[in-house]
């Protein structure tokens, strides 16, 4: 399905909206919405920024994946460019940070948090790994962001292992694959 809003393209694949209605018949505990209205708060506000910063926004594609944006991201300097991309995620954990003060049991401020706290993990395509590329050109930086990638990633398993054996939640494991398969595979940048 594919239709425009105002200049943009918005392109959104069999495989999202299979996957959004199957999550929406199963959910007896109706999570969808506020996951859902995270996920619109992170990339709005990743095109907000883009915005600001004055890159122009062609599309907009959702996938089963995530969401990509097309942009001119590359007539940005690397500071606006780490800046985009570290944009959402900062905004999700403020946001997570002041409804979890409030009450730590609002579901949209913990789905704020968690998106907030993976996406600044250094490893493309997540926010944290973009941004670490577009600011860190040096060697030593590279390696920093290697060793805080494989630290991040070894406590994504820890974690995986210890939700699989207490609650049979395969989720985080599963992301924590998708993740090593992009670490090995050498990341690529994504917005």
């Amino acid at each position: 399905m594919e239709f425009y809003v105002g200049n943009t393209r918005v392109k959104v694949s069999f495989w999202f909206l299979w996957a959004l209605t199957l999550f929406v018949l199963l959910d007896r505990s109706f999570i969808v919405l506020p996951l859902f209205g995270t996920i619109l708060l992170h990339e709005g506000v990743h095109l907000l920024v883009l915005r600001l910063c004055g890159a122009k926004v062609c599309g907009c594609e959702l996938h089963l994946y995530g969401v990509r944006l097309s942009c001119d991201l590359y007539t940005l300097s690397r500071v606006r460019r780490a800046a985009v991309y570290l944009s959402a995620p900062v905004c999700n954990l403020l946001i997570g940070g002041i409804l979890y003060l409030y009450d730590p049991m609002i579901i949209f401020g913990v789905y704020n948090l968690v998106i907030g706290a993976y996406n600044l993990i250094p490893i493309p395509p997540l926010d944290g790994g973009n941004a670490a590329r577009a600011l860190g050109r040096s060697r030593a930086a590279k390696a920093a962001c290697s060793l805080v990638s494989l630290l991040c990633l070894g406590a994504a398993f820890a974690g995986a292992i210890w939700l699989v054996w207490a609650y049979h939640n395969w989720t985080l494991l599963a992301c924590a694959l998708y993740l090593l398969a992009v670490l090995l595979k050498g990341g690529e940048e994504a917005l």
